[in-house]
């Protein structure tokens, strides 16, 4: 699936189209075998939630969002659900660790920047984190050496970084 710069939408063979609705993202993330990953931008958290929760479990849905208020609203909402906050801080990582089953991305314009005492702490504390998106294999690499729990990208596809399949041993035929 690829987003293009004028907002349509191309993916699976179907050539360019309009944004899809929550539900139609919601129906592809589950034909394609992905959990949801939600940014919510407005304060309509609850009813962003009930609708993800009629095609997946609390627990395979993430809620992303910048403001801590749509987490705070999101974990008051379920218990279940995977919260990830945007740009966040410390202070924030560190409430959100009393609360678990919850991760952070860090406002570093470079991910080398990310002081890697922070991240220590942050995984001591059972917080999951990620940096800014990994655009080249390369990163996307370094990104998972470093510990990153997900790696968000905008360009790099799975054949480019996942080691492939080893091919099957040959069968003997004249065994049998």
């Amino acid at each position: 699936w690829q987003l293009s710069y004028g907002g349509a939408w191309r993916g699976a063979g179907r050539g360019f189209g309009p944004m899809p609705s929550l539900e139609e993202y919601l129906e592809i993330c589950r034909d394609c075998g992905c959990h949801p990953f939600l940014e919510t931008k407005t304060d309509d958290v609850p009813g962003v939630l009930e609708i993800a929760l009629r095609f997946f479990p609390e627990e395979a849905v993430i809620l992303s969002s910048i403001e801590y208020a749509h987490i705070e609203s999101a974990a008051k909402f379920s218990q279940k659900v995977f919260l990830h906050h945007i740009f966040s801080d410390e202070q924030t990582m560190r409430a959100l660790s009393a609360r678990g089953y919850c991760g952070v991305s860090y406002n570093y314009k470079d991910w080398r920047d990310a002081p890697e005492a922070l991240l220590r702490e942050t995984h001591e504390r059972g917080v999951c984190f990620c940096l800014r998106a990994a655009d080249t294999p390369e990163d996307f690499r370094a990104l998972c050496a470093l510990g990153a729990d997900y790696v968000p990208t905008n360009c790099v596809l799975p054949e480019q970084v996942l080691p492939r399949a080893a091919e099957p041993e040959p069968v003997n035929a004249h065994l049998f």
